[in-house]
């Protein structure tokens, strides 16, 4: 299988941690503005669609051999990938399962600010929030977490140390925006997405394909937001 280039990668960390984390937040917000000043209409749902997909197709492009490896993993090993992933989301939920118990007995609560925002988003914009919970972040997520860090860190120092490191990253990211709204205690909900971004470097890591990182997360996703249709 071919390699993303040194290049490639270094461009997919500093798009996704300085342009998507930081600065194309603030870029559409001032977008959003300038446009609704000129047309005199709200087109922020527009905007931000439009914005996901020129972004996902942009990765997609860095991340060909990536994709290429999901394809051919998918026309040649399918089915021991999807017995293997269908064991690690059982684990990953009754992880998940103890770990909720954990947070009700310390701090009464078990959803973070970033599952909120999509319980909301679902009723104001759901066919956006659909799109990128089950299509969008599955595959980014997987090309600058497990595609580009968990497998550099892995080539070098082993299973352990790239699946610990890469998985703190990706808890981090999902609590990131609640440092700047100064709301401390929801860095504890960092932790289930350091256990999940680990069983999702274990699923890489034991299916020997990217298939398996991106199957993994693109089930726990689509799990979580049709269960969350249908109790609305």
């Amino acid at each position: 299988m071919s390699e993303i280039t040194n290049k490639n990668k270094i461009l997919i960390l500093i798009q996704y941690l300085l342009g998507y984390l930081v600065v194309y937040p603030i870029l559409l917000g001032f977008l959003v503005s300038f446009v609704y000043k000129i047309v005199g209409k709200d087109l922020s749902y527009e905007i931000q669609f439009l914005f996901y997909v020129v972004f996902l197709l942009y990765f997609c492009y860095l991340c060909k051999p990536l994709l290429m490896d999901l394809f051919n993993a998918v026309k040649t090993r399918l089915l021991p990938i999807l017995k293997i992933t269908g064991k690690n989301l059982l684990i990953s939920y009754a992880l998940n399962y103890v770990i909720n118990i954990v947070l009700m007995m310390f701090i009464n609560d078990t959803s973070s600010a970033n599952q909120i925002a999509i319980e909301s988003q679902l009723i104001t914009s759901p066919i956006l929030i659909i799109f990128v919970s089950v299509v969008f972040a599955p595959l980014v997520e997987e090309f600058v977490f497990r595609g580009v860090i968990y497998k550099y860190i892995e080539e070098r120092k082993g299973f352990w140390i790239g699946a610990c490191i890469s998985s703190f990253l990706f808890g981090g990211m999902h609590v990131f925006f609640s440092i700047f709204s100064f709301n401390f205690m929801d860095l504890i909900f960092a932790f289930p997405y350091m256990v999940q971004g680990f069983m999702i470097a274990k699923n890489y890591h034991e299916t020997k394909s990217f298939l398996g990182a991106w199957l993994l997360h693109f089930l726990n996703n689509y799990i979580a937001v049709t269960i969350l249709l249908l109790l609305r």
